[in-house]
């Protein structure tokens, strides 16, 4: 809007002629003295009309005199010796004025016909009337002003145009967003936190073999977290680990090409270089039937309506109360009626309906909504309609009682469970060994023994889920999958490396094929066969 035509400004010096005298004027003085200049014109314009009108009336009725006594004038112009004389007993005999004798000389033979008399006896009459309009008006100035209006609306009728612009009654203050279009866009986000927004018909359709096109230029230790599609005013409440949230308008996010790594969010919002962002929820409005569920590192989740982060400040709010030692690790949002899964690290789930958490106030902790293992810690939440289907690395989940150890949603060698930075290399000379139970931690070879597969060590040779804890060494079995990405809870985006799986069951599950267990239960454990 600021860099176009549609409102320019200039300074303007109103100077002008009054009376002969060079003035500076105001706007008012300028609108009156106009009005003064079209009033003059009225008044000189009727004096004149009224002038020619009466000279008109005044043929006409020496004209309807001869008309009235058209023999005798006849015998009076034939006895006449010329025009003047003629003129001259005329205007003794009817008492006429030398303009109307002059007139009537010069009638022609037609007017004297029945049609004609009548067109002049209706011209007088018209003529009469005309003078009178120019009398009232002369003699009023109500009127001559109002003749002032109809003359100014037939010129804008005649030479206006429709207005290019609108006049709304809304309030005088203007924002940014009241002049931006509404579209839709697809939000990227890097794990390092560069954001950028692109208009969705970038991307072409493609069929089913497709590789795809780049939608984001990356580092080589950076990758796209996160997708969103949302409007050009839709909110992006931006949740960091400690438990702030900001708010951010979708047009403030810069609008970038396919390739382009975009800016990075802190730039963008208001939060400390030490904050981290946890999860970002697109919302268009604060309604209070919808809700937001939090899960933190520790096992807590909490459920707040969702009107509860209408007061938007770009300084942030808490959102929820995060302990020393913990961290937020996703917020999903929610109707109130679906079920919620927990995933940790170890490879546990748990599944327990959404009612079972009692809504909280924004400044609360949450309450416990698994019971964890020592050594064990929440990776993600899923937030799933009941008739909802799942895909997981497992056929199905066992029923499981209230508060109890849980089932596996997939299994670990103890390389993978311990944290990345406990994790001791091998000691020079050891071999790489594995148990029966697939599991790295075999001796070393013995002089003389022969040398042992490379493998979890089963006759088969096809355990896929042992190896280097590095993931180079890992066996790569062309039935496994790789766990990053299969489902959310099941993403060990952070720390650990990639693995790979043998292929679980074609078929998807069912989120309810895992009972729901008790809120705060221990999860479950489902292991590959």
């Amino acid at each position: 809007y600021k860099h176009t035509q549609m409102q320019s400004t200039f300074g303007v010096i109103m100077l002008a002629l009054v009376g002969g005298v060079p003035r500076v004027l105001s706007l008012k003085q300028v609108l009156q003295h106009f009005v003064d200049h079209r009033h003059e014109v009225v008044v000189r314009r009727s004096t004149y009309e009224l002038r020619v009108a009466r000279e008109r009336e005044h043929i006409l009725q020496g004209l309807k005199v001869a008309v009235d006594n058209i023999d005798e004038v006849v015998e009076i112009i034939r006895k006449s010796k010329d025009t003047g004389e003629a003129g001259m007993k005329l205007r003794e005999r009817f008492e006429l004025s030398e303009r109307q004798s002059d007139a009537i000389l010069n009638m022609r033979l037609a007017r004297l016909t029945g049609l004609e008399i009548e067109k002049l006896e209706a011209e007088i009459a018209e003529v009469t009337a005309e003078i009178g309009r120019l009398e009232e008006i002369l003699g009023s100035e109500s009127l001559r002003m109002s003749v002032i209006k109809e003359e100014l609306l037939e010129v804008a009728g005649k030479y206006g145009d429709d207005r290019r612009t609108e006049i709304l009654d809304v309030p005088a203050d203007f924002s940014d967003e009241d002049l931006i279009a509404e579209e839709d866009m697809v939000i990227t986000v890097s794990r390092t936190g560069y954001v950028k927004r692109i208009p969705p018909d970038v991307y072409r359709q493609q069929r089913r073999g497709g590789r795809g096109i780049a939608g984001m230029g990356t580092k080589d230790d950076d990758w796209v977290e996160h997708l969103y599609l949302a409007s050009s005013h839709d909110y992006l409440m931006c949740f960091t680990e400690n438990g702030q949230v900001y708010w951010l308008k979708v047009y403030e996010i810069p609008l970038g090409s396919r390739t382009a790594r975009g800016k990075p969010i802190v730039n963008l919002l208001k939060i400390g270089n030490e904050e981290a962002i946890a999860s970002i929820v697109p919302v268009r409005d604060f309604q209070e039937d919808r809700k937001l569920i939090f899960a933190t590192q520790q096992g807590l989740v909490k459920k707040t309506s969702l009107a509860a982060y209408s007061n938007v400040r770009s300084t942030g709010i808490n959102a929820i109360n995060v302990v020393e030692g913990d961290r937020l690790i996703d917020v999903q949002l929610s109707d109130g009626t679906n079920d919620i899964m927990l995933g940790t690290r170890s490879g546990m789930a748990i599944r327990f309906a959404e009612a079972d958490v009692r809504e909280m106030g924004r400044t609360t902790r949450g309450v416990k909504g698994v019971e964890l293992r020592s050594g064990d810690e929440v990776v993600g939440m899923v937030v799933v309609r009941r008739d909802a289907t799942l895909l997981t690395l497992s056929p199905r989940y066992r029923e499981d009682g209230p508060r109890r150890g849980g089932e596996g949603s997939y299994r670990f060698g103890r390389a993978h469970l311990r944290h990345p930075q406990r994790r001791r290399e091998p000691a020079a000379g050891a071999g790489d060994s594995h148990d029966r139970s697939g599991h790295p931690g075999g001796s070393a070879r013995e002089p003389g023994q022969g040398r042992r597969r490379r493998g979890c060590g089963s006759r088969s040779g096809r355990h896929g889920g042992c190896g280097d804890p590095t993931g180079r060494r890992v066996r790569r079995d062309r039935r496994g999958l790789r766990a990053h990405g299969l489902s959310r809870w099941a993403n060990l985006r952070k720390t650990e490396p990639p693995v790979r799986w043998r292929r679980a069951s074609s078929r998807s599950s069912r989120s309810a094929m895992l009972p729901p267990a008790s809120r705060a239960s221990r999860s479950a454990r489902l292991s590959f066969r």
